[in-house]
């Protein structure tokens, strides 16, 4: 699915992996597009269906587009990377993702049944744990929360 979203947008394809996880959470790292992994987590495609899930995947191939994971992958060697994301990067995201697939109930969705399963990661990767697609640690204190993410999609 995700092969498919990235080539039908003209995206770079990452590497996939996935984190035995029961938690339902996703992130990219890599130092740009061409070297980059979208990570995801076994309770997040458990939790999922398959339009909720390739919203998921939509948001955070956007991400790797727009290097966002570029200050995940700084944030490992150089903490203080982490904070270079903004909050609203990722209602803008969100929407951009949504474009894409053309479906905002999907990935709002996705964010309802996130909640609901819950998204904390028991190894969040120190630094990179504002760069979930749910933000972990003290990075979630200052992270929209996903009700509110949800919300903003169901306006469009």
């Amino acid at each position: 699915m995700a092969d498919a979203l990235a080539v039908a947008h003209g995206l770079p394809r990452p590497t996939l992996l996935l984190v035995e996880d029961a938690a339902a959470n996703a992130v990219t790292v890599g130092n740009g597009p061409a070297t980059a992994s979208l990570v995801v987590t076994t309770g997040l495609l458990e939790a999922l269906t398959p339009i909720e899930l390739e919203g998921v995947l939509a948001h955070e191939l956007l991400r790797i587009e727009r290097r966002d994971s570029v200050p995940a992958t700084t944030a490992a060697w150089f903490p203080p990377a982490a904070g270079w994301r903004q909050p609203d990067d990722e209602l803008a995201t969100d929407r951009s993702a949504v474009a894409m697939t053309r479906y905002p109930p999907g990935l709002a969705g996705a964010f309802d049944k996130i909640a609901a399963v819950g998204s904390t990661v028991q190894r969040p990767g120190g630094p990179l744990a504002g760069c979930w697609l749910v933000a972990q640690g003290p990075a979630a204190d200052s992270a929209v929360a996903l009700a509110d993410r949800a919300a903003a999609l169901r306006e469009l």
